[in-house]
């Protein structure tokens, strides 16, 4: 019976058809028909990747063949955390020297109730039947929210946040839920010491924190553990919640470094690159590679590029898909000079030739070679205040018998933000419509630094950081002409056909949002985003971009910017 959750009130057991028809008034002969349940088989793995324990749970066999959208359910939206916003969390850590704590809510989405009018009949899983005495199956009616119900995760974040912002919004405390990620709450705890009957002057101690929660997972820092216990406590009397180890979350596992030279923060996925190794591991390989992708590769992966139907069949047969798919998790992590590569082989998704499998096989390899790093995030970084870097390529293309053939005329662009010497949110992406010149794709690029670097300033204004968001922030770019037609209004011929929308660029700058500086491409960190880039390139711009190398990002001496 645990299988099913007798034990939390989710379901009630042993209901005749005619019961379920007649007490219970499920339209058991019309459109809700019990529905199946499926026993699931996982295994919970450590940091280190060892196998921690085996999981068994039982879940409702919701998809769109068993439950139906205006019968079943309504909405299943529920938000979910950014990866961008985590690796915020672990920058501002660094720069306060604050505490962290994690827990783990047992069997979240069972805390939810179900919305009034979608009580659901169930049948008892293979294996586990049950018969009345005339040998007449028995089922189930679920009445609380249960794993495989397609509005269960929306259920329950509504379940929790609602909880949330009820009890820690009274005395004491207060708590703001983050419109730039929901998934995010700032809380603050002031607390009167002392009653002043000894003579003593009371005292208020304010203590702030920020939580994030991947659906049952709570990720939290604060400025001391008394405020983190008093969440964790607080969670606890509401649910049932486990406190797990900090240094580890969602696969990524975060070091600290704490001693009288340094305070840092270092993010690595050593044990997801193993195991991904592992399931690849009969596959040919390069020995060796230099760089995370292939030099000359980038034109010769593409949709345009006709790809035998065979070919297609074999590649796909390997397994190209989960591999792209790994690739992707452990760029969007904690590899961020991989986001080119992952952007070009999903490009080819549907339709990957033998020379994408080996673009793939190459970045494997770059990761296992790499599996000890990630990115770093350094108390006391030179610099203080976040910056962006941004950065675009031009006449993207394949050269055949020394002519130029154009594969696709948008070529990529990427950026990168930068705090406390790492990278907190990157992106490498083509662009939405074609350049005509290298200021204009350059510019373009900018615009979509901008619009990014905008949501990261608003977030911290929601988190109270005041007095960063007060200052333009500085966001670079290695044109010159692209730079100076953000704050001025230049029209020429090689400009005049850019579309209105990319010139909101110009109102961020007027608005003292950010400040548009220089930075050749040689030292301009985007520019990993950008291309398949050469040995010189990855060795000159990998430690910086990744926190290994704290270096002080300042406008070129001939890129100064201009007076508002």
């Amino acid at each position: 019976s645990g299988l099913v959750g007798s034990e939390m009130c989710i379901r009630d057991s042993d209901y005749t058809w005619n019961q379920l028809r007649d007490d219970v008034k499920i339209d058991v002969e019309g459109e809700s028909p019990p529905m199946p349940m499926s026993i699931c088989l996982t295994h919970k793995y450590d940091q280190e990747g060892n196998l921690d324990r085996l999981k068994t749970r039982a879940a409702i066999a919701g998809h769109p063949g068993n439950m139906k959208k205006g019968v079943h359910y309504d909405r299943t939206f529920a938000a979910t955390p950014s990866q961008h916003s985590a690796r915020m969390m672990q920058a501002m850590r660094v720069k306060h020297k604050w505490k962290a704590k994690c827990f783990d809510i047992k069997q979240a989405y069972c805390w939810a109730e179900l919305e009034p009018g979608q009580l659901i009949a169930l049948k008892y899983p293979k294996g586990f039947e049950r018969y009345d005495e005339y040998g007449e199956p028995l089922y189930m009616v679920c009445r609380k929210n249960l794993y495989g119900h397609p509005a269960a995760s929306r259920n329950w974040s509504k379940t929790r946040d609602e909880f949330i912002l009820e009890y820690f919004n009274h005395g004491e405390w207060s708590c703001h839920k983050c419109v730039m990620d929901p998934s995010m709450f700032y809380l603050t705890r002031s607390q009167i010491i002392g009653d002043g009957s000894d003579g003593k002057d009371t005292e208020t101690v304010h203590s702030e924190a920020i939580m994030m929660i991947h659906t049952d997972d709570c990720d939290m820092i604060g400025s001391d553990d008394s405020i983190l216990q008093a969440i964790l406590d607080a969670c606890h009397e509401k649910w049932e919640v486990k406190e797990v180890d900090s240094g580890f979350m969602l696969g990524v596992k975060r070091t600290l470094i704490d001693n009288a030279d340094e305070f840092s923060i270092e993010l690595t996925m050593s044990a997801y690159v193993d195991g991904m190794f592992t399931t690849f591991d009969e596959f040919d390989k390069p020995k060796h590679v230099k760089t995370p992708f292939p030099e000359h590769e980038h034109g010769h992966i593409s949709r345009e590029v006709e790809t035998d139907e065979s070919e297609v069949k074999a590649v796909l047969n390997r397994g190209y898909m989960r591999l792209v798919g790994m690739l992707l998790w452990a760029s969007r992590n904690v590899f961020p000079e991989c986001a080119y590569g992952t952007s070009i082989l999903c490009s080819v998704m549907s339709c990957p030739s033998e020379k994408a499998w080996r673009a793939g096989m190459h970045m494997l390899v770059w990761l296992k070679q790499e599996r000890l790093r990630g990115i770093k995030f350094t108390h006391g970084a030179p610099n203080d205040d976040p910056i962006a870097l941004s950065d675009s390529s031009f006449m993207h293309g394949i050269k055949k018998q020394g002519v130029l053939k154009r594969h696709d005329f948008k070529d990529q662009y990427g950026w990168v933000i930068m705090w406390q010497g790492g990278p907190v949110a990157w992106a490498s992406k083509k662009h939405h419509h074609v350049g005509r010149s290298t200021c204009q794709v350059e510019y373009m690029a900018l615009y979509h630094c901008s619009n990014n670097l905008i949501a990261f300033r608003q977030l911290l204004s929601e988190l109270q950081y005041h007095d960063i968001t007060s200052r333009p922030t500085m966001l670079y770019g290695d044109n010159k002409s692209a730079n100076k037609l953000v704050e001025e209004d230049l029209v020429s011929s090689g400009n005049q056909y850019i579309y209105l929308t990319y010139h909101a660029l110009k109102e961020s700058y007027h608005m003292k949002i950010l400040e548009i500086h220089m930075k050749r491409s040689k030292l301009n960190l985007a520019d990993l985003f950008t291309k398949n880039v050469d040995l010189g390139t990855t060795r000159n711009l990998f430690d910086p971009l990744c926190g290994y190398k704290l270096t002080k990002i300042t406008p070129d001496s001939d890129g100064q910017p201009r007076k508002f």
